[in-house]
Formats: structure tokens, C-alpha cells, sequence
């Protein structure tokens, strides 16, 4: 698997990036991003975001 350099992402993430990192449909990164425990920030109704290191963290947590 190839290393991700978090640095090439912007400090908040949208769904267009989780899916990237993730390598899933747009569709799929909003299923993940509702999942309980994932850190979403929620910007409005419509909005969802993610801080980078946040998502790393979750990221390597649903690893081990």
C-alpha cells in the first residue's frame, strides 16, 4: 500500500478528499462520514468536514 502524505492535504477535509484517501465513490465517503465515531464537523445542514489529523487518527484506529 502506498504511504499518504498528509501534509498534501488541507487542514480540513471534504468529502472529495476522504473519498480520494479512500479510494471510494463520493456516495460511499458521505456513508462514512455519518458513521458514529467518525469526527465529523458538521458546517450547516448540508456541509461535512473533517479535520485532517482527525481523520488520519480515525483512519489508523479502524486499522488496529
Amino acid at each position: 500500500m502506498k504511504q499518504l502524505n498528509h501534509d498534501a492535504y488541507p487542514v480540513v477535509l471534504e468529502v472529495d478528499h476522504v473519498a480520494e484517501i479512500l479510494g471510494v465513490s463520493k456516495r460511499i465517503a458521505h456513508e462514512i462520514m455519518n458513521a458514529p465515531g467518525f469526527p465529523l464537523i458538521r458546517l450547516g445542514e448540508r456541509l461535512k468536514r473533517v479535520q485532517r489529523e482527525a481523520f488520519f487518527a480515525w483512519l489508523n484506529n479502524q486499522a488496529s
